[in-house]
C-alpha cells in the first residue's frame, strides 16, 4: 500500500476514535483570560435554537414599549460572499450570548445571586451592545431594558438601566 492511503486511513481512524470520547473543558482564571485564543467548539454539540437578545426602551422609565429584537437580521448579498463585516459582526454578537448562557450556567443558581453576573465582562459586553443598537435608532436620555431568550423561555431579563 501506498503511504498515503495510510496517512489517509489514519487520519480517518482518528476521526472516528475522538469522536467517540466525551470532550474535556478547561476550568480557571487563566483560560478565561485566553478564551479568545481557544475558541470554543461548543456549538457542534449542541443543535437547536440560540439564544436571541431583545430589547425595550422607555422615555420615563415606567411605561415600556414592546420586546423588539435587538439584532437585525443579516440581508443576504452577492457581495457577502467577499466583504461581510456585518455578517461576521452578528455572528460575533451570537458567540457573546452563548457566553453569557455559559457563564451563567457555570455559577449556577444558587451562586448567581450571590456573586452577580453583571459583574462579569460578558454581561457587560452584552449591555453595551444593546446601548450602542439603542444609539443607533434614537439620540437623548432612555431607560431600557433587555432580555436573552432562549427558544420561547427567558433565562436572563436585566435590570432597567439608563442611557
Amino acid at each position: 500500500m501506498q503511504p498515503l492511503a495510510w496517512i489517509i486511513g489514519g487520519y480517518f481512524l482518528g476521526l472516528i476514535f475522538f469522536s467517540f470520547k466525551k470532550p474535556k473543558y478547561f476550568q480557571g482564571k487563566a483560560m478565561y483570560f485566553l478564551r479568545s485564543f481557544f475558541p470554543s467548539w461548543k456549538f457542534f454539540e449542541d443543535l437547536g435554537n440560540v439564544p436571541k437578545l431583545f430589547i425595550c426602551t422607555s422615555a420615563d422609565g415606567k411605561t415600556f414599549a414592546d420586546w423588539q429584537p435587538a439584532l437585525p437580521k443579516q440581508k443576504r448579498k452577492l457581495r457577502s460572499l467577499f466583504l461581510n463585516a456585518e455578517g461576521n459582526f452578528l455572528i460575533a454578537c451570537g458567540s457573546l450570548l452563548q457566553q453569557l448562557e455559559s457563564d451563567i450556567e457555570e455559577l449556577g443558581e444558587g451562586r448567581e445571586a450571590e456573586l452577580g453576573y453583571e459583574t462579569s465582562v460578558t454581561y457587560q459586553l452584552i449591555k453595551r451592545l444593546v446601548v450602542n443598537q439603542i444609539s443607533k435608532k434614537t439620540h437623548g436620555t432612555l431607560y431600557y431594558q433587555f432580555k436573552v431568550v432562549h427558544g420561547t423561555e427567558a433565562f436572563l431579563v436585566s435590570p432597567v438601566y439608563e442611557v
